[in-house]
């Protein structure tokens, strides 16, 4: 007799609230609305989801649903665009996989082979500085310029004994189209 009541009730409440079933996703979380007040009698639209077993996990919750359950988009996502999203996260976990595999061949052979990490195809500060001076010439060259500039080791001023720089010393002409260089003082020098 109470689970006749019960079912009673919730048929009832399904009838006076006013939920509407927006949609369902893959996991069979299901997303309702409905429209209620705020403090100040305005008219809102509340938005909740009810999972198939009670618990809510948000890994289960694709992103486009959570951006409509945040009230970050406005419209629900449509079937379609949940299939093209789910695509693309697809294919980027498929390049994520391969770039992966790539790292660890590249470990593997670097640590089979014995050769250093440059060897290997890890980081190499000359490359670095190339593409940090914009123009891909090696450090201290420039467009048009086949000699290398001097480098900041020749054009620094001399420096007397105790680290104090000489102020007697001249410095090289600059002709304002070399590189800025700032004078570095050394302690011990």
């Amino acid at each position: 007799m109470g689970s006749l009541f019960r079912r009673l009730g919730a048929r009832l409440s399904r009838l006076i609230s006013s939920k509407e079933l927006i949609g369902q996703d893959v996991h069979g979380n299901k997303y309702y609305r409905w429209p209620d007040t705020n403090l100040h009698g305005e008219p809102v639209e509340k938005r909740i989801i009810k999972t198939p077993d009670g618990r809510y996990d948000p890994n289960l919750v694709p992103p486009e649903w959570a951006q409509w359950l945040k009230q970050t988009r406005g419209p629900p996502p449509s079937p379609e665009e949940i299939q093209q999203m789910e695509a693309k996260r697809q294919a980027i976990r498929h390049r994520a996989a391969a770039l992966e595999a790539a790292e660890a061949q590249r470990r593997f052979q670097e640590a089979t082979l014995g050769r250093q990490a440059e060897q290997a195809g890890g980081p190499n500060q000359d490359r670095f500085l190339q593409q940090l001076t914009g123009r891909g010439y090696p450090a201290g060259q420039q467009a048009g310029n086949p000699r290398p500039q001097p480098s900041s080791k020749q054009s620094r001023t001399p420096e007397t004994e105790g680290g104090q720089r000489d102020q007697g010393a001249a410095k090289p002409a600059d002709d304002g189209k070399g590189q800025f260089e700032a004078d570095v003082w050394k302690p011990g020098g």
